[in-house]
């Protein structure tokens, strides 16, 4: 059952990081537009942001259930630095969907910089995420 979790929680990752760079790459295609974007576009990236939030959701989930079985402790750093790195990444997404939702109404370059940084940091902590998960420590001093 532990391989199967696992595998899902791997899944679930990988289709997350897809998400986000798919999220940006509209967002920036919107954003370059010298028209409005098409409601059929903002109406996708919104159900993509909230898939975006369901795994990020299903991804503490299921990183919860495997600590036990994998021999680790909530109480391990790297994986302290996990949970912290994925509410930044949660905050980050939050912000996102802020964004996405004025993204008809003011079509600013700032908006536009500040979607690209935080999808950017997004992508820099689950960088961080998976080398902390792969070598078993972390850069962080915790």
């Amino acid at each position: 059952m532990y391989v199967y979790f696992k595998f899902l929680h791997l899944l679930v990752a990988v289709t997350l990081i897809g998400f986000i760079i798919a999220h940006a790459a509209l967002a920036i295609n919107c954003y370059r537009q010298p028209a409005s974007p098409s409601s059929h576009t903002i109406t996708f990236m919104r159900r993509l942001h909230l898939s975006c939030i369901t795994l990020i959701f299903s991804q503490v989930v299921l990183g919860s259930v495997l600590i036990y079985p994998a021999g680790f402790t909530y109480h391990t750093p790297w994986i302290i630095a996990a949970y912290l790195l994925l509410g930044l990444i949660t905050l980050l997404g939050l912000l996102n969907g802020r964004l996405t939702k004025t993204l008809t109404h003011a079509r600013a370059a700032f908006k536009l910089k500040t979607f690209v940084v935080s999808n950017g940091l997004m992508l820099i902590c689950f960088y961080l995420i998976v080398h902390d998960a792969i070598t078993k420590h972390t850069i962080f001093p915790l």
